[in-house]
């Protein structure tokens, strides 16, 4: 062979390593947690309008209506939507594959160190260093929203590619939880719950790591424990009482509109027939 093949060979195989090399960097875990932070952000533009929604129906129907129909013109823009939906994708496969890479090792939730000098007798301080850390909910909340998000995407905005006047809003809600209440309160419940959490915990830690560029943001998290615990306690009685507001629990909701009784099955039949514009 001629030292101009060699030459070309080694070109090219310098090529495909180079190639090789730049794939590896794009998906180092460095660089996947950048896109788990970037895409969360805009998830949360998202969130966060829902977050005001539920918290609306608080005041009634109406104000959680209109909040929906003045927020949807945000979120369901032609151009913005698709950001959206893609975040949320790339979300879900950023987090697929930290979570393929992870150190097996590596409890899937963090919990706090048990002491491993053995001293503490009490069993209260046992079960509490058994709990997960405030990151350890973080990150509960978030299998939790990965669980129910696609579902909840299809419900909401997916059907509307079969039914173009689909549309659900407080009485779908409402419906659900009144006749399939051992389904729908833990359902709702919990993926709202989740979503505030995840959302308060992702901002603080995105605010220390990329914006303050703080070294020890872990260690601060475990040291305000107590905070995290208050806000993950707060969120959840908020999230109860949004879904106790929901079911209509605090004030009548009108009847007109609302489907008659049926078994799940039979409501899911008829799902865009109950829920149109």
């Amino acid at each position: 062979m001629s030292e101009v093949d060699n030459s070309n060979s080694n070109k090219n195989i310098n090529t495909s390593v180079s190639f090789i090399d730049k794939v590896k960097k794009i998906f180092s875990i460095d660089n996947l947690k950048k896109w788990q932070a970037a895409s969360g952000v805009v998830i949360s533009t998202f969130s966060q309008l829902h977050i005001v929604m539920v918290l609306g129906s608080h005041l009634g129907e109406l104000c959680f209506t209109g909040l929906r129909d003045l927020f949807r013109q945000f979120y369901q823009n032609k151009f913005i939507e698709p950001i959206i939906i893609g975040a949320i994708g790339t979300h879900i496969v950023v987090n697929g594959i930290l979570f393929y890479k992870r150190d097996p090792s590596v409890p899937v939730i963090e919990m706090m160190d048990v002491d491993p000098s053995g001293e503490k007798k009490s069993w209260l301080s046992k079960f509490v260093n058994r709990v997960p850390t405030p990151y350890g909910l973080f990150q509960a909340s978030g299998l939790i929203l990965s669980v129910f998000i696609g579902g909840h995407v299809f419900a909401t905005r997916g059907y509307v590619l079969l039914d173009k006047q689909f549309s659900s809003g407080f009485k779908s809600v409402h419906y659900t939880l009144i006749n399939f209440p051992y389904y729908f309160y833990p359902y709702y419940g919990s993926f709202f719950h989740a979503l505030m959490y995840h959302t308060a915990f992702s901002y603080n830690r995105i605010y220390n790591r990329y914006i303050k560029r703080s070294h020890d943001y872990k260690v601060n998290e475990v040291k305000s424990k107590s905070y995290w615990y208050g806000v993950y306690g707060v969120t959840g009685i908020v999230a109860l009482s949004a879904i106790l507001a929901l079911g209509g629990n605090y004030f009548p909701v009108s009847k007109i509109g609302i489907p008659p009784p049926l078994t799940i099955s039979q409501y899911l039949s008829k799902f865009g027939e109950y829920n149109r514009n």
